[in-house]
């Protein structure tokens, strides 16, 4: 029962995961973004910092399609 659950959690991961990983864009942003937290060098903190970034992109994409 868990390996089919687990079966099925791979295969609804999988075509987002394939989408994204044609996006070109997306993965620049995803690379520098990774690369700035590693910068910073916050130990233990580096999804923070990520996160923190994501997000502050996304307000000014959200801003600039207002």
């Amino acid at each position: 029962m868990i390996q089919n659950a687990d079966e099925q959690l791979l295969s609804l991961k999988q075509n987002p995961d394939e989408l994204l990983a044609k996006d070109e864009k997306l993965q620049e942003f995803l690379t520098w973004y990774s690369h700035l937290s590693v910068l910073l060098k916050v130990p233990d903190k580096a999804t923070s910092v990520r996160a923190f970034y994501l997000d502050l992109e996304m307000f000014k994409i959200e801003k600039a399609n207002c």
